[in-house]
């Protein structure tokens, strides 16, 4: 089926038709659809998972931390960058290049191409406040390891170094400066003096991919060199592993910005590369949310805990002798001292109490607090005893 624009472009004659390859149904081809699916669905998973992130911290944890501060505002800048790749597909950016030559009109072309220059300014900084939220959670992991906040250090710097790099590749592309990329079948090539397209991004895609490698190799080597219960290393090998799948997300950029370079229908790669560039911001802020689904997922475990303990109580028929079991506190404990901690106990129901210990830092610290949960068998101490106990209680 013909698009109607491409319809009218040769109503208006701006089509060839001296070269065999354009036709009406070549020109109408478009992946589109799929592209702007991608994006909405990557961006909807993100945001879910980010605002599970934000409910944990202000909810269960009770501490809204830098690094949350810096992810909400990356979330935002995000939410930009997404629309401007929807305004971009919209316009036709991501079909052939004879498309984008002889169906859109010369107006049309340099707006997408002023479009994109300010979707990519904001995609460069918004990958590098992701980075930063990253950097500012692993600091506050590692507070106590001085090796490790100065490794972070370091690597903020780096950070910050590519970061300026390559947002001024791109802000700087031509002189003068100008959000147009002209193309070289367009009169304004003769105005400006642009660097090559393919050279920006495949640099800007390659230090991408390098700052990704520094960035998660920091709990690589919490891994290997803290020494950590093997539990706490398992936890940490979970929360790398998102990391590693930015990285293979930032590989695949890399590539598409090479096709989209050296081969000569390059724009037909463009919608792929922005659903790409959607999918490492919301990789990247995903990946940095991980350990903060723990108290989440740790009261949800208390809970069903909870719950199934009370359906086996003892008085239920899986329960029964329970409360006949002999304690293994020592006799000195009064009966009093004795209520009291299981009072403790039943209170916390189960699960880990206090900031400290439910925040993400117990992913390096191992908890402070252990609560034992005991069934007293109030038979097996000699009236005789606890009513001297509590005389003694009493005086």
């Amino acid at each position: 089926m013909v698009a109607i624009d491409v319809a009218q472009a040769y109503a208006d004659g701006r089509v060839p038709t001296n070269i065999s390859y354009i036709t009406p149904d070549y020109l109408s081809e478009s992946r589109d659809g799929p592209a702007i699916a991608g994006i909405l669905a990557i961006y909807i998973i993100t945001t879910v998972l980010l605002i599970c992130r934000f409910t944990s911290r202000i909810f269960i944890v009770k501490s809204f931390g830098l690094d949350d501060g810096i992810a909400a505002f990356s979330w935002i800048c995000y939410t930009a960058f997404m629309a401007l790749c929807l305004v971009l597909i919209r316009e036709g950016s991501g079909r052939h290049i004879e498309y984008i030559q002889y169906v859109l009109t010369m107006p049309e072309v340099e707006q997408t191409e002023i479009v994109d220059y300010a979707a990519h300014l904001i995609y460069t900084a918004t990958l590098y406040f992701c980075r930063l939220s990253g950097l500012a959670f692993f600091s506050r992991l590692c507070s106590t390891h001085p090796t490790f906040r100065i490794s972070i250090w370091a690597c903020g710097f780096f950070l910050t170094a590519a970061f300026i790099v390559q947002f001024l590749l791109i802000l700087l592309h031509c002189l003068p400066v100008t959000g147009l990329w002209p193309y070289a079948w367009q009169t304004t090539d003769r105005t400006y003096k642009c660097l090559n397209w393919g050279v920006v991004y495949v640099t800007n895609s390659g230090l991408s991919l390098v700052n990704d490698i520094v960035l998660f190799s920091i709990p690589i080597a919490m891994i290997s060199i803290l020494q950590l219960p093997k539990s706490r290393k398992v936890v940490l090998a979970i929360v790398m592993l998102p990391g590693t799948l930015v990285i293979g997300i930032s590989c695949a950029r890399l590539w598409l910005c090479v096709v989209g370079q050296w081969r000569t229908d390059g724009s037909w790669y463009y919608d792929p590369q922005l659903v790409i560039e959607v999918a490492e911001i919301g990789g990247t802020l995903i990946a940095l949310s991980v350990p903060s689904y723990k108290p989440i997922l740790s009261r949800w475990y208390g809970q069903m805990k909870s719950t199934v303990g009370v359906s086996h109580g003892p008085n239920s028929r899986y329960g029964e002798g329970v409360s006949n079991r002999k304690s293994s506190i020592p006799m000195l404990w009064g009966p009093q001292t004795v209520d009291s901690k299981l009072k403790t106990s039943i209170q916390s129901g189960g699960q880990t109490t206090g900031s400290r210990a439910s925040s993400d830092n117990s992913l390096i610290d191992p908890d402070d607090n252990i609560y034992v949960t005991t069934d007293v068998d109030m038979r097996s101490i000699p009236m005789a005893r606890l009513r001297r106990d509590s005389e003694y209680q009493i005086q």
